[in-house]
């Protein structure tokens, strides 16, 4: 059964936070989740830096999240993160589905993430001394949209990529692929 389309709003250019690396953790905060770290690019963000400053010596408040897809681009989804205390930041992040579904999927999983200041190049393993903020994403309902998503355009890539593949035989492996990378990102340490 194909989902409720999801709406389809635009988010302004500004509250985007650039992706330039990513990892995983497991641990306590996320009881053995693998739960993925971004890591962002916050040049530029004087609120970002003072987040991660107060999120080091005081645990953070309320916080707000809405998945959603972009109007601009079918291959991409966001997620917009709104703290409400101690101080109030708005921004999001911008997912390729070719590309970061794996980061989409440990989310939806593990219902949260980390975020860390970082540039290109960098890799957790050399920065795990850094600053991060732990982010609890509940459920919000758009796990069957980005099923339909991630189906859908991984179908799309099948077909783009392996000559002669049919639309129902790329409709088979985007369900593997999909139901493979939900079993990598449901895996639990401890």
């Amino acid at each position: 059964m194909k989902p409720k389309p999801t709406k389809r709003i635009q988010i302004a250019r500004a509250l985007f936070v650039p992706i330039v690396a990513d990892g995983a953790l497991g641990g306590p905060p996320s009881d053995g989740r693998l739960v993925p770290v971004l890591i962002v690019d916050i040049d530029g963000r004087s609120e970002l830096k003072e987040l991660l400053r107060v999120h080091a010596h005081e645990q953070l408040g309320a916080v707000v999240s809405q998945w959603g897809a972009s109007s601009d681009d079918p291959n991409q989804v966001f997620l917009t993160i709104d703290f409400e205390s101690p101080m109030t930041v708005c921004f999001a992040f911008k997912f390729d589905i070719d590309t970061q579904a794996i980061l989409v999927e440990m989310i939806l999983r593990s219902r949260a993430l980390y975020f860390q200041a970082g540039s290109t190049g960098d890799l957790l393993s050399e920065t795990l001394e850094e600053p991060r903020v732990f982010v609890e994403i509940p459920d919000m309902g758009f796990d069957p949209v980005w099923d339909h998503f991630a189906t859908t355009r991984m179908a799309r890539v099948f077909r783009q990529r392996i000559v002669g593949c049919s639309k129902a035989k790329s409709r088979e492996l985007a369900r593997r692929f999909v139901d493979d990378m939900r079993h990598h990102a449901s895996l639990r340490l401890g």
